[in-house]
């Protein structure tokens, strides 16, 4: 909006709209080539994107600091502004948690032996049409890195449709195949409506290569630990993860983040 009378405020019939855009999946919006002037920032939320979420309150005129709806902004002919931020909390008291495992026996539950993978980036997005299918325009609202139990929580949450998604570029889990989600494309999606939603688990697993192993053996040397093997015959390998079980949280945790070629 232009703000013909400079007074901070829309005066319907007064001021003029200049320009409309829709901010991108990570919330970035801008105007460009405008001329010097006072300017009002109005957010509306056709898709109801926001629903259940709060304005908060930063410090005025200040970069990434939120601001009031409406935002006024005076222009100096050649300048940019950058302040026009606006921040919203989800103000609700449903939650969404579960775990990203590593599922040892393949058969898409948590159980057993199964542990939580660390390191796994976990995804929130608000699912506009409830279609249970991550779209473009379904903006993430949410994001994780999970520690070593896997375990994640998105609280605070309206009632409404959800998508939670998770990617494993960077953990032992890269080249794996996911157990879970198999119908709905990798993802999980999430109707609140009340009610809190636990177990929204990601299981993965490896695919194996038949090998033969003729010795195995684990020794300290220089207060490292050496483990060597050696195989009698393998069927397309391409290396080796080694795990140790940790007591302190009764997870197997891998050793190193690439396969090792050492046997």
């Amino acid at each position: 909006m232009d703000s013909l009378n400079g007074n901070g405020s829309l005066d319907p019939g007064v001021d003029n709209l200049v320009r409309t855009t829709v901010s991108d999946v990570a919330g970035i919006y801008q105007f460009n080539g405008l001329p010097g002037a006072d300017y009002l920032v109005n957010v509306t939320d056709t898709g109801r994107v926001t629903a259940g979420f709060v304005l908060t309150s930063g410090t005025p005129g200040v970069d990434n600091n939120s601001q009031a709806n409406e935002y006024a902004i005076t222009l100096a002919a050649g300048s940019t502004n950058f302040t026009g931020d606006f921040g919203y909390q989800a103000a609700g008291s449903n939650w969404i948690s579960g775990t990203t495992f590593f599922d040892i026996d393949g058969n898409g539950i948590l159980d057993g032996l199964d542990n939580g993978v660390r390191d796994v980036s976990v995804f929130l997005y608000r699912d506009l049409d409830g279609d249970g299918v991550l779209d473009v325009g379904d903006p993430q609202i949410g994001f994780l890195l999970l520690d070593a139990t896997g375990n994640y929580v998105f609280d605070n949450l309206p009632d409404g449709n959800f998508i939670v998604a998770v990617d494993v570029a960077g953990t032992f889990l890269a080249s794996s195949f996911q157990t879970t989600q198999v119908a709905t494309a990798a993802v999980q999606p999430i109707a609140l409506a009340g009610a809190n939603s636990p177990g929204n688990d990601f299981g993965f697993n490896i695919s194996a290569t038949l090998i033969t192993v003729m010795h195995f053996d684990a020794y300290e040397d220089a207060g490292q630990v050496v483990v060597e093997w050696v195989t009698g015959s393998e069927v397309g390998s391409l290396g080796f993860y080694v795990f140790r079980w940790d007591a302190t949280t009764a997870t197997w945790v891998q050793t190193r983040g690439s396969p090792l070629f050492r046997g």
